[in-house]
């Protein structure tokens, strides 16, 4: 359960990523440089009840970000399976790749995997990669442009029911924060409904509830270059992880890093207690 953005500004792109979980799930492990081969790396936070991460980056700037889907017939191949394998693996196999194209190449493995249904998000530059898996036997994927801005979000109420006023609402709020879309995404990523809690953003209810922000910028253009048009060969990334914890109280810790290239260790600042949401 989780809701994602994606935003398209002057000199790269920004993934926010709200994550929603069971109140009996694990706390997640902050997040935390892997060497994934041929000299990159990658940045995600840990699920430690399945070993995996919802969402990460490379040091190629490669974005992914997975996300459940609720309401779906599994897969026949699903069905045979007497365990399903953790949806969390998928984003860390997408991460070891290159290139893009290599990165659809391992999404082509994944139809022969037995997960629950789920939906990939792969983000490259200025362009998004959509993989619908797990519900059926093949993986359709639609690439689509980004010209502005993204929301995809699912629930285990139902995806519909969530998706289609957290999109009206980022589209409010962007005419809001007209001329400042990544400040209209900061105000939608810790945007609550007092009457609705349970379809909200940061959302709440008996079993489960919102327990994480994850921003992640990719600082990829040139400067003084037009949006996106003039890539830099190894990106900016930076990586800020919030947790938060039950409404109307401070973030509990912030996990920030930069600077994720080969070879070397991020610029990390790990501040606990009272830190503002990002």
């Amino acid at each position: 359960m989780c809701t994602v953005s994606i935003v398209v500004h002057p000199t790269g792109v920004r993934l926010v990523c709200n994550r929603d979980e069971k109140r009996t799930r694990a706390r997640a492990l902050k997040p935390r440089p892997q060497d994934v081969g041929g000299g990159r790396r990658a940045l995600f936070p840990i699920d430690p009840d399945g070993g995996g991460t919802w969402v990460g980056v490379n040091s190629g700037g490669l974005v992914a970000a997975v996300l459940n889907r609720t309401g779906q017939v599994e897969s026949s191949s699903a069905r045979r399976s007497c365990r399903l394998k953790s949806r969390g693996a998928i984003v860390p196999d997408i991460l070891t790749a290159a290139t893009i194209d290599e990165a659809i190449d391992r999404v082509s493995t994944l139809s022969s995997v037995p997960f629950a249904p789920f939906r990939l998000l792969i983000l490259r530059h200025r362009a998004l990669w959509t993989v619908t898996g797990g519900g059926e036997d093949s993986l359709p994927i639609e690439r689509t442009p980004l010209l502005s801005s993204l929301v995809a979000a699912s629930s285990s109420l139902g995806d519909r029911l969530v998706e289609a006023p957290r999109r009206a609402l980022f589209g409010e709020l962007a005419e809001k924060y007209a001329g400042s879309t990544l400040e209209a995404q900061s105000a939608f990523h810790a945007h609550r409904w007092p009457a609705r809690p349970e379809i909200s953003v940061v959302m709440s209810r008996r079993d489960a509830r919102t327990v994480s922000r994850t921003q992640i910028d990719v600082v990829a253009c040139r400067p003084g270059s037009q949006i996106l048009r003039s890539f830099v060969a190894t990106p900016h990334i930076e990586m800020r992880y919030v947790e938060i914890p039950e409404p109307d109280t401070p973030p509990r810790s912030i996990w920030s890093a930069g600077g994720l290239t080969p070879g070397s260790d991020p610029e990390v600042i790990h501040k606990d207690g009272d830190g503002a949401p990002c």
